[in-house]
């Protein structure tokens, strides 16, 4: 049987579904089968959460000035790691991330697990459906979308291990529906609220302002500003310096030792091999291809914001395997724009993901995953476009039948006025001023998104048919 074969409509629909029940039952067993924060067969409960919650237990019951020494840090988690007595995960976030966690010590550190996961799963689900109305693949079949990110294994493994990406996935989702909607402060907004990982929002920032939407930095100040005085709630003013000094240098040093096999980025791969320098080379190469590649898709937020959330993981100075799981934006843009010809790439790319603890491939399979979702991207970058001018020029259509239909029925109303020509010169201006707003309303909207009707109507859209259909 050949693989198109066996790649039903049902199958396609069934198997993600499965895969996210199955995933389910063991983490509910996992949990309820564990003694304490010990797991039944061996390992524990909470996987990276004891760094946050020992962070902002630090905040409640010692100095803040002493949240990032490690004796402290080791002395906070103590009872959260009992498979690894004497030892801590270090934390190295900014201040205001253990203010954030503040709210999971109020509840004992299983309920507080249970509770974080649930909340990471939901900010993926919230992240698709932001997505929704902008992809016609998420419309058609969001469930087994939903089931098969959730999956994603390196997503997956975010979810389950106390990790944060999920949340770093719907920043970025609502930073690209609110561009799509030309709402530039508000898209900002989201990329201040992604500042709990400056690495990450810092260069995705950049690309969407370089792309042209220089007023995102407006709500990314205004965000950023709020985080800034939460931080110096905890340390003063200059607690930028403090963080620096005192969190990130020294976990450079122990990131570099620990977690060199977990890292996905160019620097730290070169880093591990002994070439810093090709690292460094890879992160100048990837950043250019990011920014050309929003170029081809005529500066489309969905391509912007997708290439740069993937590219980032790639570029940053440290991004471990879970992080990959930003992916997902990558290929759920490129898979509706390519429709079913993009399901071996997914396919693909989901089952490779997942061997990312197995050390099967020369780089790490989830690094490997981030590129191929970069390059199925931008092999489908001008076609999001189109397909993005295409429902925009829909709903202009759309909203011109209304209007159409709301000048009949208005005229159909004012047939008392037969035979009075004061009414009817009313009747006459009203609708041409109608007529002119309507007509300087799609003018505007087709400006802001940088194309014109004579384009929409010439352009080629070799993949229109398959757009959204990816299992029929």
């Amino acid at each position: 049987m050949s693989p198109a074969a066996f790649l039903t409509s049902s199958r396609l629909r069934l198997y993600p579904v499965a895969v996210l029940i199955g995933a389910t039952i063991g983490w509910t067993f996992f949990i309820a089968s564990s003694t304490g924060l010990r797991a039944v067969h061996g390992g524990r409960v909470g996987g990276d959460l004891p760094a946050f919650y020992g962070a902002a237990r630090i905040l409640g019951t010692r100095t803040p000035m002493a949240l990032y020494d490690p004796a402290v840090q080791r002395d906070a988690q103590s009872d959260l790691l009992p498979d690894n007595t004497g030892g801590w995960i270090h934390f190295a976030y900014p201040p205001y991330v253990a203010v954030a966690y503040v709210p999971f010590t109020w509840l004992d550190f299983k309920t507080a697990y249970v509770v974080h996961t649930l909340l990471m799963v939901t900010c993926v689900l919230l992240a698709l459906a932001l997505l929704r109305p902008l992809l016609l693949s998420l419309q058609v079949e969001f469930a087994a979308c939903a089931a098969a990110a959730l999956t994603f294994y390196p997503l997956f493994r975010s979810i389950a291990g106390g990790q944060n990406t999920a949340l770093s996935l719907l920043c970025a989702a609502g930073a690209a529906a609110m561009l799509s909607r030309n709402r530039d402060v508000a898209a900002g907004l989201w990329i201040g609220l992604w500042m709990f990982k400056p690495q990450y929002a810092i260069p995705v920032g950049a690309l969407i302002a370089v792309c042209g939407r220089p007023r995102i930095v407006v709500g990314a100040g205004i965000v950023s500003a709020a985080w800034f005085l939460v931080g110096a709630s905890v340390a003063g003013w200059t607690w930028p310096v403090w963080w620096w000094q005192t969190g990130v240098l020294p976990f450079a040093t122990l990131d570099a030792l620990v977690d060199r096999a977990n890292g996905v980025s160019f620097p730290q791969v070169a880093a591990a091999a002994g070439v810093p320098l090709l690292g460094w080379l890879g992160v100048a190469a990837t950043s250019v291809f990011a920014i050309v590649t929003a170029w081809r898709s005529r500066r489309e937020p969905l391509v912007t914001v997708a290439i740069g959330a993937a590219v980032c993981v790639l570029t940053a100075p440290h991004a471990l395997y879970y992080d990959a799981g930003l992916a997902v934006l990558a290929f759920a843009v490129a898979a509706d724009a390519a429709g079913r010809r993009a399901l071996p790439v997914l396919i693909a790319s989901w089952c490779v993901a997942a061997l990312q603890p197995f050390r099967f491939f020369p780089i790490p399979a989830d690094m490997l995953v981030l590129a191929v979702s970069i390059l199925l991207l931008s092999r489908t970058s001008l076609q999001v476009f189109e397909n993005t001018a295409q429902r925009d020029e829909k709903h202009l259509s759309e909203a011109g039948d209304q209007r159409r239909n709301f000048t009949l029925v208005h005229r159909s109303g004012d047939c008392d006025g037969v035979g009075d020509e004061q009414p009817d010169r009313r009747r006459r201006q009203h609708d041409a001023d109608d007529g002119n707003q309507g007509e300087q309303a799609d003018t505007d909207a087709l400006k802001a998104h940088g194309t014109s009707k004579a384009a929409l109507g010439s352009s080629t859209c070799s993949m229109t048919t398959s757009t959204g259909r990816l299992f029929v």
